[in-house]
């Protein structure tokens, strides 16, 4: 806060930093505890994702509303930019490991329960039947 009890576009593009920084901690950490397999603490860090994706949409307005001109020179601007690329970046990957884990885990269910692979695929092209049988039985 300044003297004047204002918040200055400095403070506020420092403020937009510190919570992309926040956000790729946590996307870090949710990277390595999808890559773990451990899934018990996923809601609690996509609760905290929310809650920070807020606080960067108020900061982000609060710099709409202070800028008369966007600061596309400034270092902070600069670097609010790589690191919002960054956090889009690494929320992707994110996305992409937990469609590739679950594609994992519905292949083991239906081999361990002996159904049938779909007759079409997500592209609606024929999928190729592999004749499954299940692994085992009861």
């Amino acid at each position: 806060m300044t003297t004047s009890g204002k918040t200055t576009l400095a403070q506020i593009l420092e403020e937009e930093t510190s919570l992309l920084q926040r956000f790729l901690d946590i996307l870090a950490q949710e990277r390595e505890q999808l890559l773990a397999g451990k899934t018990e603490c996923l809601a609690a860090l996509a609760a905290a994702k929310t809650d920070l994706a807020a606080a960067l949409e108020r900061a982000e307005a609060d710099r709409r509303a202070r800028a008369t001109a966007i600061p596309g020179t400034s270092a902070a601007w600069r670097e609010i930019r790589e690191l919002g690329a960054r956090a889009a970046h690494a929320n992707l990957e994110n996305g992409v490991i937990l469609a590739a884990l679950t594609r994992h885990v519905e292949g083991a269910l239906r081999i361990f329960t002996g159904a049938e692979e779909p007759i079409y695929g997500p592209a609606g092209s024929q999928a190729r039947s592999t004749g499954s049988r299940p692994l085992a039985s009861a």
